[in-house]
């Protein structure tokens, strides 16, 4: 009769874990896909933890960055916000710029911080130009997570989620 040990089946116990857990990891978490899910639904702090683990997983990913940046304003219009933290945002938005909708993001941001919209500025035709190569998507996540009505740069890409259907 063979002799029971209690070391040997733990050790048994072990090496069968260690094998399943080897067969059936769990691939790596895409921190972007999870942290523009939770800014979909305006969960702006788990956005904003998953976009950060995201980046620093390829800081050089500049729709990363994008996502941080939009996830750091909280659902709340720039001008709400200290100097401080729009400076981490135009950090972000700057090392994005090679997506046009970053750049319209940060007009916006610029514009709605230091209240230029109070002047009257006419928009540049640069930007309009920029904010007119967005698609639907880009222009509705601005808008939807900015609110930010008094601005030029937020009623021009309001314009284009009302004026969908009529061919503009």
């Amino acid at each position: 009769m063979a002799e029971f040990s209690v070391e040997r089946q733990n050790a048994l116990l072990i090496q069968n874990a260690d094998r399943i857990i080897n067969q059936f990891a769990l691939p790596e978490r895409d921190h972007l896909a999870v942290g523009m899910r939770a800014l979909a639904a305006r969960y702006y702090q788990e956005a904003r933890n998953s976009l950060a683990k995201a980046l620093s997983d390829n800081p050089d990913n500049a729709r990363t960055r994008y996502y941080l940046a939009l996830s750091l304003l909280d659902g709340k219009r720039p001008h709400m916000h200290s100097i401080n933290h729009i400076r981490t945002i135009r950090e972000h938005l700057e090392s994005a710029r090679e997506l046009p909708h970053a750049e319209v993001l940060a007009a916006l941001v610029n514009e709605d911080h230091g209240l230029y919209w109070r002047k009257g500025v006419r928009l540049p035709p640069r930007l309009l130009a920029l904010i007119g190569s967005l698609n639907a998507v880009q222009v509705q996540e601005i808008v939807a997570h900015v609110p930010a009505p008094e601005s030029g740069v937020w009623r021009a890409l309001a314009s284009r989620t009302t004026n969908r259907g009529t061919g503009s």
